[in-house]
């Protein structure tokens, strides 16, 4: 006989993410989620105390990746890795970080979440902020008597 694999955490955060991306914030709701997921809710709160926990959880998860991603495109790391607060995840779940254009209904969900939701907001903030820094710091700079340096 097999064994049957125990769902984690990062399964959780996963479909969250999954849900998030195709049906927006309203979908991380853990009744659904369980059934998409084949447990009962009880999977859920050996995870997460509430709804709350686990809003926050993807919220963290997502910052993250966006932090390391950054990292991984820029020499930023040092600053990448400061930003972030202590008690982030070291890996997760790849969720959709592989499919571009899953990844990016993900970064319009989280925008249109981040409008409603005031930590979704300050989450989106950082990570756009950080995404600002780290585009003007890897601009090509003018030379020096160019028309167009201001």
């Amino acid at each position: 006989m097999g064994m049957i694999r125990q769902l984690g955490r990062e399964d959780w955060i996963a479909a969250g993410l999954r849900a998030l991306a195709t049906r927006g914030e309203r979908a991380l709701r853990i009744e659904p989620l369980a059934r998409e997921l084949c447990v009962t809710k009880g999977s859920f709160y050996w995870h997460f105390r509430d709804r709350e926990a686990f809003c926050a959880a993807l919220l963290d998860y997502w910052e993250h990746r966006a932090f390391a991603a950054l990292a991984c495109r820029t020499d930023r790391a040092p600053r990448a890795a400061a930003q972030m607060p202590l008690g982030r995840p070291a890996a997760g779940p790849p969720a959709l970080a592989e499919d571009p254009a899953a990844s990016l209904a993900l970064e319009h969900a989280l925008r249109d979440w981040a409008r409603r939701d005031v930590a979704a907001a300050r989450a989106w903030a950082r990570v756009q902020t950080e995404r600002a820094a780290a585009t003007a710091a890897t601009a090509p700079k003018p030379a020096p008597g160019d028309s167009r340096a201001a």
